[in-house]
């Protein structure tokens, strides 16, 4: 039998394909294979972050106060509640804990003596809560809002109970 055209050869055999997948998969196996499983990405900063870190630290300073002036409790123990609710909730909304912390943090002022220092520092640090959280507020897109404002609304609440 006579050919007309040329036997164009393979560029490729089967054996050399066979000898490239599996130099492939043992370069994947060596490194682990750092090219497929690669860590994500951080999550980008949400715009509530800073107020969800205000109010873990409003927590916190409530949490020091009754703890250290137990006749406070009655009085302070629905505010802290109130703010707890607050946490979870702003927790909820962005969906994790926030990125990073805030480069200053508010500074704690020490509760041991007596009580009226400590409420003093709890009333000024709710003021500073209130006003953050109505910036939130007034920044916040619709859908996050209500929530801004429910809180915002109960921290002016507290102005009496701390007064």
């Amino acid at each position: 039998m006579v050919f007309t055209e040329p036997v164009v050869p393979r560029r490729w055999s089967r054996r050399k394909l066979l000898r490239a997948g599996a130099g492939t998969l043992t370069t994947a196996l060596l490194t682990g294979c750092s090219w497929v499983h690669r860590d994500p990405p951080p999550p980008a900063p949400d715009p509530l972050d800073p107020l969800l870190w205000s109010t873990h630290e409003l927590v916190r300073r409530y949490e020091s106060v009754i703890a250290a002036h137990p006749d406070l409790a009655e009085r302070l123990g629905p505010l802290h509640a109130a703010h707890v609710a607050h946490l979870a909730a702003l927790r909820e909304v962005v969906g994790r804990d926030p990125a990073t912390p805030p480069t200053a943090t508010a500074s704690h002022q020490p509760v041991d003596g007596e009580p009226e220092p400590a409420v003093a520092a709890l009333r000024e640090a709710r003021r500073r809560a209130e006003a953050e959280a109505e910036q939130a507020c007034l920044a916040a897109s619709p859908s996050r809002a209500v929530l801004l404002g429910t809180i915002t609304a109960a921290r002016a609440s507290h102005v009496s109970v701390l007064s």
